[in-house]
Order: structure tokens, then C-alpha cells, then sequence
């Protein structure tokens, strides 16, 4: 944003928060204090985040006229809260922004992320009718729309082959902790601050879900295993 000083921003109604403070966008992240001191001087030092005083908001299926161009807003909640995709019905082409296709899978581990909402934002991009699709990283302009579902489907089952794979691994008495040391989202050659971080969320998140759905119990306090 120090890059870009004067010109008009805005966001969806539920992520201005994290233009308007450093305070506000680290609240977003939910972070520990020992991995968010460092990811403070990360966004400002390589992100350039400077804090905006004059943010206007959108909801969801806003429209942009951009003059004989419209851009409908398609809140499509789950990465954050207010994560959109932004629909141009003339150019029959969906950017679908952190909804970016790549092996990783969704990323859903913040807090003010929710798997289950990105889920259902996902069957939502299925529906939405166009040709081309952009995502804001990663693999970029997907042309087709057969092509999309695949690969958006491929995408979607990262979340279910994660669940699989712990299910697996809990077929013995498993704590979160053993879960985190085992991995089931990054890789064990990945060294950065926040994986430990990631993966715990990871393994709550999934663990909750999966005790909800009765695919899962506690057997002891903390320690889990597969039904």
C-alpha cells in the first residue's frame, strides 16, 4: 500500500478491518504473540501494508461500473470473512482469488477463516456462470469451464484426503500435538515460523468436526481416536 498512496480502496464490509490497522489485520490472522511479532515486520517490510483512513465497503453482489464493464461481487466467505469473487459477466471470466487451485488446498487455518464456509464457497463458484477463471496467485487464467471442475475438484479434495489421512493415523490413541509433529498440511522439509501455528489450528479445526460427525472420540483427555 506505501506504493500506492491516493488511491481509492476498498474491501468487503467484513476484512476492512485488516486496512485500517496493523492491529486490526493481525486480529485476522490469530496468530502467537512469539510468531506475530515477526510476521508484523514481514507485511510491512516485504508487503508494504500501510494503514488506510479512508476504506469504503461493498456487500456481497455489488456491482462496479466501470463504463460499459460491470464487475458483480460474489462473496464467497471461507479463506476470510469477507473474501470475494468478483464475477465480469461480459468478459465471461471469474477471478476467484484466494480460491487459487493449487495442491495446497484451501487455506482455512486463520481466525477469521471457516472450512465450512469455504466449502460452501466453492460450490458456489461451481454455479456461477463463465468461461475463464483468475486466480489471484498460483495458477492464474484457466480457460474452460470443464477444465475449471476439474481442477477445482481436485482442490476440494485436499480437505477430504486430509481428513482421510488423520483418520488413518488415528486408528491408535493420537493427541493434537502428535498430529502437529506428523503433519497433514505441510510438508516436513517446510521450515517457517507459523507452521507449528497452522498445523494446530489444522488438527483442531478437523478433530472438532470430525468429533461432531461422530467419525472420531476422546478417549482420554486430549487423545483421540478413529471410531
Amino acid at each position: 500500500m506505501t506504493q500506492l498512496r491516493g488511491i481509492p480502496v476498498s474491501c468487503h464490509e467484513d476484512d476492512a478491518i485488516g486496512l485500517k490497522s496493523i492491529d486490526g489485520l493481525m486480529s485476522m490472522y490469530g496468530l502467537p504473540q512469539s510468531v506475530e511479532e515477526e510476521f508484523r515486520l514481514e507485511v510491512v517490510d516485504n508487503f508494504y501494508y500501510e494503514p488506510q483512513s479512508n476504506v469504503s465497503t461493498f456487500s456481497d453482489n455489488a456491482i462496479f461500473d466501470l463504463g460499459g464493464v460491470e464487475i458483480q461481487v460474489i462473496h464467497t466467505p471461507g479463506h476470510t470473512q469477507g473474501h470475494c469473487a468478483f464475477l465480469i459477466p461480459q468478459a465471461r471470466t471469474l477471478f476467484l482469488g484466494d480460491i487459487e487451485l493449487s495442491g495446497f488446498g484451501p487455506y482455512y487455518f486463520d481466525s477469521h477463516s471457516s472450512l465450512e464456509s469455504f466449502e460452501q464457497s466453492m460450490s458456489l463458484c461451481r454455479s456461477l456462470d463463465a468461461d475463464h477463471f483468475v486466480t489471484f496467485h498460483h495458477k492464474w487464467v484457466i480457460s474452460g469451464r470443464e477444465l475449471f471442475l476439474k481442477m477445482l475438484d481436485d482442490f476440494a479434495k485436499v480437505i477430504s484426503n486430509r481428513e482421510l489421512a488423520m483418520l488413518d493415523f488415528m486408528a491408535e490413541p493420537k493427541t493434537v500435538d502428535d498430529c502437529v509433529a506428523h503433519r497433514f498440511v505441510y510438508r516436513p522439509s517446510v521450515d517457517m515460523n507459523l507452521v507449528d501455528h497452522v498445523e494446530t489450528r489444522s488438527a483442531l479445526i478437523h478433530i472438532n468436526r470430525m468429533l461432531e460427525q461422530g467419525r472420531v472420540v476422546e478417549v482420554s483427555e486430549n487423545t483421540y481416536q478413529t471410531v
